[in-house]
């Protein structure tokens, strides 16, 4: 009797120490799972498959940095042949540790900030802003260089637009004239960064020279088209248009074309 009593104890005893294993099992991996889930320093979805910018305010071109789980591509356009230094980076390793990007280049950028619609790269030791819009890149540098917004700054300025504003019918006067004269047109086409930019290059001309004209060209009709019938037919453009007229003839034409935010070549 006591020996069937003991045998009992026994299997008891050895059931319960598997429950007791069973039991401590799930909760280990229980808490693995929750430390993976709280911890998980893999990158944000939010930053895949999609373009990021950021406006180059010297050449006037966005640079475009794209990401995915497999691939890495950053594009430097220029005016030039120069080399990208990132033409040859496509794939990354990320360290979550450091926050870092590591290019297959020997390249590295560290991720700062990451929001909806921006994010921080530190590249080579500086913090670059690239946005998920062009304009909201566009914007936030040049509020980095002149310490107010576009359209702050186009408030500021476009009062000169009405100091030397014509119809055109005074074309004729200033094409049969014997002075250089300058005709600039800005119509509601007229979107690039120069429509805003030209305002200060117009302030400079109009401080040393009175023959300088503005026209809307937004608001031309069939008789202002007939009046400016000399010139040409188009003058709505997303650049301001220039024309440069002497003794009845177009010396010269050109559109205003910024290298970013450099325009000192029209002073």
């Amino acid at each position: 009797m006591i020996e069937k009593l003991l045998v009992f104890c026994y299997h008891y005893s050895m059931k319960n120490n598997k429950i007791i294993i069973y039991v401590g099992l799930i909760i280990v991996l229980i808490s693995i799972s929750l430390l993976y889930i709280f911890n998980d320093k893999s990158l944000s979805d939010n930053i895949f498959n999609k373009n990021w910018y950021k406006y180059n305010y010297k050449t006037g071109y966005y640079d475009v940095i794209n990401i995915n789980k497999d691939t890495f591509s950053y594009v430097i356009p220029t005016n030039t042949n120069e080399s990208n230094p990132y033409d040859k980076c496509s794939r990354y390793n990320y360290d979550s540790k450091n926050k870092e990007l590591k290019l297959n280049c020997n390249k590295k950028l560290i991720i700062k900030e990451i929001k909806d619609d921006y994010i921080v790269f530190n590249i080579d030791k500086q913090d670059n802003y690239f946005y998920s819009s062009t304009l909201d890149s566009l914007n936030h540098e040049f509020y980095n260089i002149f310490n107010m917004s576009v359209s702050e700054y186009k408030k500021s300025k476009e009062s000169v637009l009405d100091l030397i504003k014509v119809k055109s019918n005074k074309i004729n006067e200033i094409y049969n004239s014997d002075e250089y004269s300058k005709v600039i047109f800005i119509g509601d086409l007229c979107t690039s960064i120069e429509c805003t930019l030209g305002l200060d290059i117009i302030e400079k001309w109009i401080n040393f020279d009175s023959n300088v004209y503005y026209i809307d060209s937004s608001s031309l009709n069939k008789n202002d088209y007939k009046n400016l019938k000399v010139l040409g037919e188009e003058f709505n453009d997303v650049y301001p248009s220039v024309y440069v007229i002497k003794n009845k003839k177009v010396v010269d034409k050109y559109k205003i074309k910024c290298n970013g935010f450099d325009c000192s070549m029209y002073y």
